[in-house]
């Protein structure tokens, strides 16, 4: 490994603890907190007098603002994951094959006391689902990530009794999620290396998208958290 893809690597690890501090626990709560802002934004300027021109070009960075948080999320969620020590040490092996000398090692680790967690979400980005699948398939150590998390029953408490009811299965809740969730990435990947005055997309089909992509994450931390040790989880 070269030595300023290394230095990379630390600087982007440095940063993200630097965050990390500033967010909520639950990686989750902190999509909706992201997301909670922005479409707050998105209302002010869907509300306003200004030009068409501007509520589109508002309503694209509210795409943006959604990969954004979905990254940040799958990150969290890594980091945590391995420091619960439930990741599948043959996939982290594939994932970071790359060779490195001792003395990249030594500079890697000699104050840092980095965690693979905290490689692995410096090295990959979550910017589509087959590259989503990809990496946590093998972190996990299942066949299909995306499957097990749409047949995974999603749980809210009962506020009355206090027990446990099913609130959604996202295969039979949201049929179209991977279909409306991958065209939020596709759409991100345009506006951010595109510019064009003359895209369009309405409010409606926006809330649509962001309503699956809200439900895959949601759906995506309860499985995630369900490695866990039930001692460690309740703590």
């Amino acid at each position: 490994m070269k030595k300023h893809i290394l230095k990379r690597y630390i600087k982007k690890i440095d940063e993200m603890r630097s965050l990390l501090g500033k967010r909520w626990e639950y990686p989750y709560d902190t999509f909706l907190e992201k997301m909670s802002l922005s479409f707050q934004l998105l209302q002010l300027v869907e509300k306003s007098n200004v030009k068409k021109e501007i509520k589109i070009e508002a309503r694209k960075n509210f795409i943006i603002n959604c990969i954004t948080a979905v990254e940040v999320f799958f990150k969290d969620m890594i980091i945590g994951l391995d420091w619960f020590e439930v990741l599948n040490e043959d996939g982290i092996d594939e994932l970071l094959s790359e060779k490195i000398t001792l003395t990249e090692a030594w500079l890697l680790f000699k104050t840092k006391n980095i965690s693979l967690g905290e490689i692995i979400a410096a090295k990959f980005s979550f910017q589509s689902l087959p590259e989503i699948n990809k990496i946590m398939k093998k972190l996990l150590g299942v066949s299909n990530f995306l499957k097990e998390v749409e047949q995974y029953e999603v749980t809210e408490i009962d506020e009355d009794n206090e027990e446990e009811k099913v609130k959604f299965v996202l295969k039979d809740a949201y049929p179209d999620w991977r279909k409306k969730v991958q065209e939020i990435f596709e759409l991100r990947h345009k506006f951010v290396h595109q510019v064009s005055f003359k895209d369009r997309i309405g409010l409606h089909r926006l809330k649509e998208l962001y309503r699956d992509l809200d439900a895959f994450v949601e759906a995506s931390e309860q499985y995630l958290l369900s490695f866990v040790p039930l001692e460690e989880n309740n703590e």
